[in-house]
This record gives structure tokens, sequence and C-alpha cells, in this order.
């Protein structure tokens, strides 16, 4: 019962965890003797316990007998993405929802993790509770739901023209700057263009018959 956990009694608190692909299995029986037992819950099974779930991911678990992902009474303090519900109860969420989980993966820190994809609900759904991931990664204030938290991209991402100016948009991950750089033509030398501070996005412009041709950040 309870493939990733088994609550007998107590109060449990899950903050931005993720369960999944966790199983449970009913005993066997002997040539006859006795009977065989139930596979119950293959996420979570709370038999007496109080467990509160927020922000947390319970999708994809299998339990041979019923109950795929939950079993038991819980109380949701909401933005949790679950898959099944089944018989639990005191929970808001709807089951079926689509996590779009990447495979087990080593993605940084001292355990493996599973990633995101980049059309997953939980991306920027969640409210602030825990300031790092699993991996130690730091939380922006719109964070995402589970264990691992996505980054943006270093990329450029628009380009306008404005009072006769070339404005280009990039992108900048959390706690890290970047340098701008062009060339006049692929092939030859990248030049040093600007230094851009710490912030989500930054727009740089420059005149535009200047000789730059591409651009690119680093």
């Amino acid at each position: 019962m309870g493939g990733a956990l088994f609550v007998k009694t107590g109060v449990v608190q899950i903050v931005n965890c993720t369960f999944t692909q966790n199983s449970t299995l009913g005993g066997r029986d002997k040539g006859g003797i006795g009977e065989a037992g139930s596979g119950l819950a293959g996420g979570i099974f709370n038999y007496q316990g109080s467990v509160t779930l927020k922000n947390s991911i319970i999708a994809d678990n299998h339990a041979e007998t019923r109950n795929l992902d939950l079993e038991g009474a819980f109380q949701s303090n909401g933005h949790n993405l679950i898959s099944e519900i089944g018989a639990a109860t005191g929970l808001t969420e709807s089951s079926a929802q689509k996590t779009f989980l990447l495979p087990l993966a080593d993605n940084g820190g001292l355990t493996p993790t599973h990633a995101l994809d980049s059309h997953s609900a939980a991306i920027g759904t969640a409210t602030f509770e825990t300031p790092l991931d699993q991996r130690g990664v730091t939380r922006p204030p719109a964070p995402d739901i589970g264990a691992w938290q996505s980054e943006s991209q270093l990329r450029i991402i628009a380009v306008a023209i404005e009072n006769n100016q070339l404005k280009l948009t990039i992108q900048i991950p959390p706690g890290r700057s970047a340098t701008l750089e062009s060339t006049s033509a692929l092939g030859k030398p990248w030049q040093f263009v600007s230094l851009l501070g710490f912030a989500p996005t930054v727009s740089f412009t420059l005149p535009l018959n200047s000789s730059a041709q591409f651009f690119r950040v680093k």
C-alpha cells in the first residue's frame, strides 16, 4: 500500500514534491494457503494520518488492485497536478491532468529528477513556498509545480524597429548576466556590443545604419 509513501498516523505536509512512476503489488498466496493481498495506491496511501498537498505532482503511478495515485483522506492547499484521484477524498483538483513529465535523468543536483516538458501545465502555476528546487535551483516568484524548477533560456526573443532604431529584447535566466555580440557577416569575428544586466528581460537598441547584421547572446 502506497508505492511511494504510506502514512499510518501523524501529520504530513507535502509541498513542491513529485510522486511518479511508483507501483504497488499485492502479496501472493502460497499454493492456495492464505489469500492474495491487494496492491493499493501506487503513489500515496493515507491510512489514518493527516496529509496536506500543495504545489505537488502525483501522476502516472501504478497500483495492481485500485487507485493508481492516491487512497485515503487528504487536504489540498491548492496547485496540485494529479492524474487520477480515484477514491481519495478532500481534494479540489480534477483527475486526468497532463503533467508532461520527462524521463528520470541527471538534470544537475545530487539526485536524478523528472524535468518538465515545455507544454506542462505545471510550469509557472505554483505559489512561492520553497526557495530552491530539488537540485538547488532558485525558484522565481511564479514557480513551477513539483520538485523540479524549469529555467528560462538565454535567447533573443524579439526584434523590432522603433524610432529608426533596431530594438532587441533578450531573455536572461535568473541569477546570471549575459553578453551581446554582433558581426557584419557570418564567418567573421564576433564583436562585443554590451554586457546585459541581471533581469528577466533586457532591451537593447542601436542605430539602423549600424554595420552589425547578426547578433548572439552568451
